[in-house]
């Protein structure tokens, strides 16, 4: 798909344009991803979301639209809208480790201790590595 290949090649406008068309012919939740990653990549988040909101909305089970909404909402200090959707990522695939990660990143921002140290022994038997660094940034 051209719009893959655009993107990959950092032509973004090419990219959205594409993933615009093949939305208008036939609306998919991956198609949607794409060009919200596209325009992230921008750095045009709002239009970001509102495509990983489409996303959500085809397939609201689709944990690469809500882990990727959630991260969008993280870096805009939407720390209840990104814990919410991070749950459910958790919920819908608990082996999920980025999601767990960066749920735990969100507590340690929000000053949630226990939920920081509650998602690093989560992670602890899941990924060491991602578990470690998340210890690591815990308050003492």
């Amino acid at each position: 798909m051209l719009a893959i290949d655009y993107s990959e090649w950092g032509k973004l406008d090419k990219a959205i344009a594409y993933y615009k068309k093949a939305i208008d012919l036939k609306p998919h939740h991956v198609l949607y991803l794409g060009l919200g990653e596209a325009y992230e990549r921008q750095g045009k988040p709002a239009e970001a979301i509102t495509a990983y909101q489409e996303s959500i909305k085809i397939k609201p089970t689709f944990t690469y639209g809500l882990y990727s909404l959630a991260l969008i909402y993280s870096k805009q200090d939407r720390y209840q809208d990104a814990i919410e959707l991070l749950r459910k990522v958790v919920e819908l695939e608990p082996r999920h480790t980025f999601a767990q990660h960066a749920l735990g990143m969100v507590y340690i921002r929000t000053g949630e201790k226990p939920g920081a140290m509650q998602q690093y022994y989560l992670l602890k038997n899941l990924d060491s590595n991602l578990a470690a660094d998340l210890l690591a940034r815990i308050p003492k």
